[in-house]
């Protein structure tokens, strides 16, 4: 019994951990030995299974994590570090993955489909696609956007762009409302 109290604390305590949200354990918690990094992961994994974004969101993050320090931890001393066509392959599947939680609505997927595309070990970084996405995730849900109206918090995600690079995100960012942000099912979270 106290086992499957235990496996059940577990469980809760990785989807809090997928979640972003780790409180302090309770002291029933505190009597449960704590799950190994691997059963943590295979928690997570099974959560990600059954459709928990937050899960999915937080397994492929850890996984461009993982290509992006291997990378680094390849380059020669004084090199730029970049990623093997394999791993570039990779991060783009993964990338994929994002784009569909992304225009689901997940806010949380959006800056971390943001924070990959731009990263510069890539061998074609796109800021302009980052920077699309988290304006696209700034625009309050509910109504259409005017591509001719300026987008809430445009200046400040924007301004360090050419202004070519400025029109090419605020145009994309107004396509992107209309497919994830406009009515925000699942970005409520």
């Amino acid at each position: 019994m106290q086992q499957l109290a235990c496996r059940e604390q577990d469980e809760q305590r990785a989807a809090q951990i997928a979640h972003g949200r780790a409180p302090r354990p309770s002291l029933d918690a505190r009597r449960c030995v704590a799950g190994t990094p691997l059963q943590i992961e295979a928690l997570l994994r099974t959560a990600a299974a059954h459709g928990d974004a937050d899960a999915q969101r937080y397994l492929l993050a850890q996984r461009v994590s993982e290509l992006l320090q291997r990378a680094v931890a390849a380059a020669p001393a004084g090199m730029p570090a970049q990623l093997s066509a394999n791993d570039e392959q990779e991060v783009a599947a993964t990338v994929a993955e994002l784009e569909t939680l992304a225009l689901a609505g997940h806010r949380d997927a959006i800056e971390t489909l943001a924070q990959v595309v731009e990263s510069p070990l890539l061998h074609a970084p796109d800021p302009v696609y980052a920077a699309a996405w988290r304006l696209a995730a700034r625009q309050p849900p509910g109504r259409a956007l005017d591509a001719a109206d300026p987008l809430q918090a445009e200046d400040e995600l924007l301004e360090s762009m050419p202004q070519q690079q400025q029109q090419q995100a605020h145009a994309l960012a107004v396509e992107l409302f209309g497919y994830c942000c406009r009515t925000r099912v699942a970005a409520a979270r």
